[in-house]
């Protein structure tokens, strides 16, 4: 009897777990839904391909981890901007390391001015020991060091990068750490790293990504 019963209780709590999961990714499909409708974008659901995911631009999000997917992508479009939201995951490790990462995020892809190829992300406990282990690319900025407390940076072209992020910008982040941005050419995506935006956050969380871009949007080069 009680051998039965300890099957019926796993059975039953198996049960709940698979039908709790699905309570909230139809929940989260809706919150998506209603957020389009409110942006006047599409509903595209789930993706193959992440928006400016291209051979052309090195983004390090997507090539980052394993299993990459894209899920609940609403978009809109204008003749010279293409804006994106999505749930973007990825796996890294194996086994017992296996860990996965999702997060929120915003793309834009601007058809005319071209970005530089750069990539900022906090300054984390994590990041500081890789770098003393393996060392890395990051960008420089002594000028302002409470900027670089807070991120590290790297491109292609360090130099230019401590000339293209201007004093402004750099007080702007240090003011909303934990923010990821990455561009290159005419894709900029901004998120924040592991991290799911709540339905009640995404328009807040929209805004956010849309100032920032419009700030690096004038300091884009042209082509």
């Amino acid at each position: 009897m009680q051998v039965f019963l300890g099957i019926v209780l796993v059975g039953g709590f198996f049960y709940w777990a698979y039908w709790y999961s699905k309570k909230l990714e139809r929940e989260r499909l809706e919150a998506f839904q209603q957020f389009a409708e409110q942006l006047k974008f599409d509903y595209l659901g789930d993706a193959p391909d992440a928006p400016g995911d291209t051979d052309d631009a090195a983004l390090y999000l997507y090539t980052h981890g394993k299993n990459q997917k894209t899920t609940h992508l609403i978009q809109g479009r204008t003749e010279t901007l293409t804006v994106s939201m999505f749930d973007y995951k990825y796996i890294t490790g194996a086994g017992k390391n296996k860990q996965a990462y999702q997060q929120t995020v915003v793309a834009f892809e601007w058809h005319e001015p071209i970005f530089p190829r750069m990539g900022m992300r906090p300054y984390t406990f994590t990041r500081k020991v890789g770098a003393s282990v393996f060392g890395g690319n990051r960008t420089i900025f002594e000028s302002f060091p409470a900027f670089q407390k807070h991120y590290w940076v790297d491109g292609n072209d360090p130099d230019y990068l401590q000339q293209w992020l201007t004093l402004s910008m750099m007080e702007y982040f240090v003011d909303r750490p934990g923010w990821c941005v990455e561009m290159d050419g005419q894709v900029v995506l901004i998120y924040q790293e592991m991290i799911t935006q709540e339905a009640k956050n995404f328009q807040s969380f929209f805004d956010q990504c849309f100032a920032m871009f419009s700030m690096f949007k004038q300091r884009a080069i042209p082509e």
